[in-house]
């Protein structure tokens, strides 16, 4: 490839401990044909290096640059910080763990995106339906069935309660990929990167195409633990206190802000209940129950303060209490 002519697509993948996982990553973007490809693969200061699988995959001929960030910074800082090296006419984000659909995933896609001339393109994601099947990843589909324009992308998508908020299963033009660089990104966000993108992402296009491309093959997480529900309870947290007045500052409708705000209520509630229930669970009994609980907590402060756990529950049970309201109101 000449190094100076400007790539098709650039693909991001944040890397954290997982250099089997990443090798078969990097193995379906070797045998993509058709597309000229740039790939940045962002250690996020991994105790286990993946620079010997990234060599491999490059003395193969896959043009793939390894960043390492010089401290555990979580996946919304590795996503940008690969999207500051992107030079691609089209972006895409892979997780480590994921695939691809075919050896002419990305070309077909990439293909469909310039055809369209959209800022996205929503393909369609595949996953393991628990049989050994693949099947359509219901929560990835796009969540419109045509085309739209202007401020009707968002409007939609919060229609639908924000339906297929993953980053990983769109194109996005370099102009729009461009757009959300140029804003400042200071929330700390670990575990719910995803949302905080798609929801930039789908704000500033100006125009959104779905196709029935199959690309990207998704592997579903095996389960949650203390650490990730709590990071992800701070995260839906600090969206719903900042996200809603960022985007109505920007030009956002007040009433859309709104449906923001009651959707990212929820989010808090649903992963605030998701930590309380972890918590107790983490080993058995009331002495060993006391016992583990300051590790517990000093574990999960590493997402934030002791005021910031406040507010999530204090979030989740205002929630909770309108919703036992309305049943007593509806029983009496």
């Amino acid at each position: 490839m000449n190094s100076d002519a400007q790539p098709d697509l650039s693909v991001i993948i944040p890397y954290f401990n997982q250099p089997e996982q990443l090798a078969h990553a990097l193995g379906d973007l070797l045998q993509q044909e058709g597309v000229r490809l740039e790939v940045f693969v962002v250690d996020d200061a991994s105790e286990r290096s993946c620079r010997t699988v990234v060599d491999e995959f490059r003395e193969k001929g896959l043009p793939v640059s390894l960043i390492r960030q010089p401290q555990r910074s979580y996946t919304l800082a590795a996503r940008l910080r690969g999207l500051r090296e992107a030079r691609g006419r089209w972006l895409a984000f892979m997780d480590a763990d994921d695939g691809l659909c075919s050896p002419t995933a990305y070309a077909q896609a990439v293909q469909a995106a310039a055809a369209a001339k959209t800022d996205i393109l929503h393909f369609v994601t595949l996953a393991n339906d628990g049989g050994g099947r693949l099947c359509n990843w219901k929560n990835a589909l796009p969540f419109h069935d045509a085309p739209l324009y202007g401020a009707a992308i968002f409007r939609t998508w919060l229609a639908t309660d924000c339906q297929a908020h993953s980053v990983w299963n769109k194109l996005y033009s370099q102009s729009l990929y461009l757009r959300l660089l140029n804003l400042e990104h200071t929330l700390p966000i670990f575990r719910i990167e995803d949302f905080y993108l798609t929801a930039y992402f789908l704000f500033l296009a100006e125009s959104y195409c779905p196709c029935a491309i199959p690309v990207y093959h998704y592997t579903p997480p095996a389960g949650t633990h203390l650490e990730k529900a709590a990071a992800r309870a701070v995260d839906a947290m600090r969206m719903y206190l900042n996200l809603p007045k960022r985007f109505e500052a920007m030009g956002l409708p007040h009433e859309e802000a709104e449906k923001l705000k009651r959707f990212l209520r929820l989010l808090t509630t649903v992963n605030g209940g998701t930590m309380c229930r972890l918590l107790p669970s983490l080993k058995g009994g009331r002495q060993e129950y006391d016992a583990c609980v300051p590790d517990a907590l000093r574990r999960i402060r590493q997402y934030g303060n002791a005021r910031d756990f406040f507010l999530v529950l204090a979030i989740a049970n205002a929630s909770n209490a309108r919703k036992l309201q309305d049943i007593s109101h509806s029983l009496s």
